[in-house]
């Protein structure tokens, strides 16, 4: 029998915690607010908002039961604003959590259904698949505002509320944030 040790994965752009803080909002808890943009702001940003989203990652594995606890998260600490903003904004940052919620869904549902070869490699395994996600979900953020055009262009984010609506509710059965898989096939 094989025992592995408890890791924890956060990614924020390209700064890495080791750590979920209580401070964060958890997808699903709330719909963001202006409330919640509480870091200080970056006045020569030519953008009127930030939103500091990431997925969580934490996992443990005893014998050949691996536990998973994956989330999104918002760092209201790192997120800002600047006056002037309106709802409609609002609503193109939540978008942006809700983006990395999608990814989150689909990095568990990968989890979910991979064929770890070995006890050795379970955690570069698992590294390996969050790097993916992560470099997904950020492609999809960077598509996400050059095509709405960081909100201006009022079609397009039509377009894409619509769009993470629906990708969404396709990955609904992925919203749960602990699971247990079992890799007893090692054996």
């Amino acid at each position: 029998m094989r025992n592995l040790a408890l890791f924890i994965f956060v990614f924020f752009g390209a700064q890495a915690f080791t750590q979920v803080s209580d401070a964060y909002i958890r997808w699903g808890d709330k719909k963001l607010s202006w409330e919640d943009f509480a870091g200080p702001i970056i006045e020569s940003s030519e953008f009127d908002a930030l939103t500091y989203s990431a997925i969580s990652l934490e996992f443990q594995g005893e014998n050949v039961t691996l536990e998973f606890e994956i989330e999104s998260i918002f760092d209201p600490l790192q997120s800002w604003k600047k006056k002037g903003v309106n709802t409609y904004i609002l609503h193109h940052e939540q978008v942006h959590f809700d983006i990395t919620e999608y990814h989150c869904r689909l990095l568990k549902k990968r989890l979910k259904k991979h064929r770890f070869k070995s006890f050795q490699t379970v955690e570069s395994d698992i590294q390996n698949l969050f790097n993916e996600a992560y470099d997904k979900a950020n492609a999809m953020q960077d598509k996400y505002d050059k095509q709405t055009n960081h909100s201006l262009n009022q079609k397009a984010q039509k377009r894409w509320n619509k769009k993470i609506k629906k990708l969404l509710s396709k990955t609904s059965s992925y919203k749960k944030a602990r699971f247990v898989i079992n890799i007893a096939y090692l054996l």
